[in-house]
């Protein structure tokens, strides 16, 4: 029986998701389409192709909208959070990833770079 280690409780949330990962030697940075499967305050499963390598550390923004946002505080629709951490694990579909630091919540979209890839 494989013993579950989270100490928060994860919750189901499809969201679109970007994973960017610094690149080796002279290449550039790599960033990639994704989206979570589930999500808590300490990490995330994210559909992610391809799977970086257990221990990769790796950059993730995840935009949120959330309809009634406007009407609770002075705030666009559309929250970006963002969190740097690192691969844990793999599945057949995608990657266990813990977070290094605490969730930022950001209003407004990813930049335009991000909207076009």
């Amino acid at each position: 029986m494989v013993q579950d280690r989270r100490r928060l409780n994860r919750f189901c949330l499809d969201v679109p998701a970007f994973i960017s990962m610094p690149g080796s030697g002279s290449a550039a940075e790599q960033r990639y389409r994704a989206h979570t499967r589930d999500v808590s305050a300490n990490g995330a499963f994210v559909y992610l192709e391809p799977q970086p390598k257990v221990g990769t550390k790796v950059h993730v923004e995840m935009q949120l909208v959330i309809d009634s946002l406007p009407e609770l505080i002075d705030c666009p629709e559309d929250v970006r959070i963002t969190v740097e951490g690192r691969v844990v694990r793999h599945e057949r579909d995608g990657v266990g990833l813990v977070f290094d630091a605490s969730l930022k919540f950001n209003p407004g979209c990813p930049d335009e770079e991000s909207k076009n890839q």
